[in-house]
């Protein structure tokens, strides 16, 4: 049985560009975590736009595709958001300006598919550890996975929010990330996230509140506490997650 908290919070910003969006249809679950970049009201706009697009996946793919899930239908969903936003950059005379990140999850009893593009993440967890993350299309993760840095340098490195690429950002996505299927027997939880989420609590922290709490929705409220503590007298982030249990 699948279940699931999310939040999203502002921050100490004044307008939230992140957005988050779920569907559910005949057991398949799907999710979504999105960071709209540029400011001046195309970040927020760009992000609700990806979720208000991803929520019509079950009408626009999995009816017609007998409700199957695989790759290509997160691969499908990036396309038409690429599409929409090249078009509305377009008609709004904004060139370059209406882009996001985007972290997702698509899942049925059996199988499970992820799919990313920026540095909004998805970990799996498995035995309250984490069992793996995306990797970031950043300059920080980039410089990690080259051996230049720690991984516990990313959180706070000068150029962590230079990212290689976001949905809206080329004409072409060009390096979107796709994984599964993942055994969703094997997973005990899936967490995505934003930024604004993940850079204000470490992996280690994640693991021992998941081992600790009761349900899916005390973890992300320990989490998020989490975040606010170590936030506090910061120019915080607009910060959003997804926790889902499998249970």
């Amino acid at each position: 049985m699948i279940k699931y908290a999310y939040l999203t919070d502002r921050g100490s910003r004044s307008v939230n560009e992140d957005s988050i969006g779920f569907f559910s249809d005949k057991n398949c679950y799907g999710f979504i975590v999105c960071d709209g970049l540029g400011g001046h009201g195309f970040g927020d706009l760009a992000s609700l736009k990806t979720t208000e697009l991803f929520e019509k996946i079950p009408e626009d793919y999995l009816i017609s595709n007998n409700n199957i899930l695989n790759s290509s239908l997160i691969e499908k969903f990036f396309d038409n958001v690429q599409s929409e936003l090249m078009y509305m950059q377009k008609s709004m005379n904004c060139p370059n300006k209406l882009k996001t990140t985007a972290a997702v999850l698509i899942m049925d009893k059996e199988y499970a598919y992820i799919g990313h593009i920026g540095d909004s993440r998805v970990y799996t967890f498995s035995n309250s550890l984490v069992s793996s993350r995306t990797h970031d299309h950043s300059v920080v993760e980039m410089l990690f996975r080259a051996g230049k840095i720690s991984e516990s340098e990313i959180r706070n490195h000068p150029d962590r929010n230079k990212l290689l690429n976001a949905l809206g950002g080329v004409e072409k996505i060009g390096m979107s990330s796709i994984e599964g299927p993942l055994n969703v027997s094997e997973y005990q939880a899936f967490l995505l996230c934003s930024d604004g989420f993940w850079e204000l609590i470490n992996e280690d922290r994640m693991c021992e509140l998941l081992n600790v709490s009761e349900n899916v929705k005390d973890w992300l409220d320990r989490m998020e506490k989490e975040v606010a503590d170590n936030g506090k007298e910061k120019n915080m982030d607009n910060y959003s997650a997804i926790a889902i249990w499998n249970m």
